[in-house]
């Protein structure tokens, strides 16, 4: 194992891939050859490989909050999502302050299992936690914004501004609390100000697209 790390150190992969192999091989229960492989795998792009060595993993191991978050990542990555958060739960758990990338990771996926009161639990708590809430406020006004409480959306995304005015994920949330609210020309003007600093992001280019459309067809009629 120790052979096989140093490759992998090195960037000489399959040299690193012949010594986990041939350490699982001497002791099937090797947690550490097989995290190893697991992860030289997944660097590797063979994601099905990978998960199957990250799965024997984890049934070796004991509990161990860093690797339940690493195996949360690939899962997400993955788009298994519940799985991705049966660990992350599992690492939550093990850690009474947990980090900043943990905390955001959990709360996406919430967000995209639809469990959003779940996520702005969590995120409310970790707002009290962590020195560096720019990122912890983004995501919190785009829950807000799902649930359409827009003056609190609009709030998270205004106080991310106040600190760091070239936000653009935050410009585009006013934009759509804008849009929402039927305000077109505040709308553009907010998007416009985003694709300054994102200028290729889609979602917002096709709004924006979308309401020049809405304006012409205005100014045509009236």
């Amino acid at each position: 194992v120790q052979l096989g790390k140093l490759y992998a150190e090195r960037g000489e992969q399959m040299n690193a891939y012949d010594a986990f192999t041939k350490a699982t091989q001497l002791e099937p229960a090797h947690l550490e050859a097989f995290q190893g492989l697991a992860r030289l795998l997944w660097r590797s792009e063979h994601r099905d490989e990978a998960l199957e060595a990250y799965t024997r993993a984890a049934r070796l191991r004991p509990p161990d909050a860093a690797f339940d978050q690493e195996l949360g990542n690939v899962l997400r990555a993955l788009d298994r999502r519940l799985e991705a958060a049966e660990y992350y739960r599992s690492a939550l758990s093990q850690h009474p302050q947990p980090g900043l990338a943990l905390v955001l990771a959990m709360a996406e996926v919430l967000v995209q299992l639809e469990h959003v009161e779940e996520a702005e639990r969590l995120l409310s708590v970790a707002m009290t936690e962590q020195t560096d809430t720019k990122a912890l406020t983004l995501l919190l006004g785009r829950i807000f914004l799902k649930q359409d409480r827009l003056m609190e959306a609009k709030q998270a995304f205004q106080r991310v501004l106040a600190n760091a005015p070239q936000t653009a994920e935050a410009l585009f949330g006013l934009g759509d609390i804008a849009l929402e609210e039927g305000r077109l020309a505040e709308a553009a003007r907010h998007l416009k100000a985003g694709l300054k600093y994102d200028p290729y992001n889609p979602k917002a280019l096709e709004t924006l697209q979308s309401i020049l459309q809405k304006q012409q067809g205005i100014n045509e009629t009236s």
